[in-house]
């Protein structure tokens, strides 16, 4: 019988059971882009459990390859188990496949790291990135989440959703992680207009010093934004008297996109 289960699962309604998934849930989502490697203690103090409950949960989620423990160091990664889950998911998500001949064709052009990114609560969220092959590039990868109000990414589905949602997701975004420029609420909402006008949105160096990025919204046949596809580097590069000439053209490569995606059901 699975320690996790034995443990936990004793009421006869099914609530302890349900909770012990619960906080095995919450195990899982302490690993972050910023966080891979963990030990059990930094474990316990993040989601404040006690230390032997989390040894429990950790070696049921060990046995079933969601995570994996270094035996030499007591160090904790996700497993390989994730990895193939992550894989059957990416298959059902249509909208990658249909992005990345496009997204190949603008790396090939501007040399520069392209993502693919759909809002996922008050953040967004990188489904598919490729590389810059230059030595000097933004460092992206897939599953990475960034707040979406400050980037180009975000912004481009933003733009068009109701401004009210809009102004939720900026005045909710956690503080933790602060990006350059928080902007005031009629500015942020001035952008998003300005986005809705030309049809790409731009961000200069309002996440990350150094960092420009233009992106455009890619939209269900219903006409509701889905994710957004988006073109990032070194400001020396993409200097933002670019971004325009880049957004025109990204805009105009989100027509055909957008024309594919229609023809997707259940999009």
């Amino acid at each position: 019988m699975d320690p996790l289960i034995n443990q936990e699962e004793t009421g006869s309604d099914g609530s302890n059971s349900v909770r012990a998934v619960d906080r095995a849930l919450d195990v899982l989502l302490c690993f972050t882009a910023q966080t891979p490697a963990l030990n059990m203690t930094q474990i316990s103090e993040q989601i404040g459990i006690h230390k032997s409950t989390v040894h429990r949960l950790l070696a049921t989620l060990e046995r079933r390859d969601f995570v994996r423990r270094d035996p030499e160091t007591g160090i904790y990664r996700l497993g390989y188990r994730l990895l193939q889950m992550a894989y059957l998911s990416q298959e059902e998500i249509g909208v990658r496949q249909i992005a990345l001949p496009f997204m190949r064709k603008l790396n090939e052009k501007y040399r520069e790291t392209i993502d693919l990114a759909i809002l996922d609560k008050d953040e967004v969220l990188f489904l598919d990135v490729i590389q810059s092959p230059q030595r000097v590039k933004l460092a992206s990868s897939m599953g990475q989440r960034l707040p979406a109000f400050s980037t180009a990414s975000g912004k481009a589905i933003l733009a068009w959703i109701p401004e009210s949602e809009a102004l939720r997701i900026l005045q909710s975004t956690n503080t933790s992680f602060r990006p350059n420029v928080v902007p005031t609420s009629e500015a942020f909402l001035e952008d998003l207009r300005a986005t809705r006008q030309r049809g790409y949105s731009v961000d200069c160096e309002g996440l990350e010093t150094g960092i420009h990025a233009v992106g455009v919204p890619l939209f269900r046949a219903d006409g509701k934004p889905i994710a957004s596809l988006a073109i990032a580097g070194p400001a020396f590069r993409l200097e933002c008297g670019k971004l325009q000439s880049i957004g025109e053209e990204l805009v105009e490569l989100a027509k055909e996109l957008n024309n594919m995606l229609k023809l997707v059901p259940n999009l």
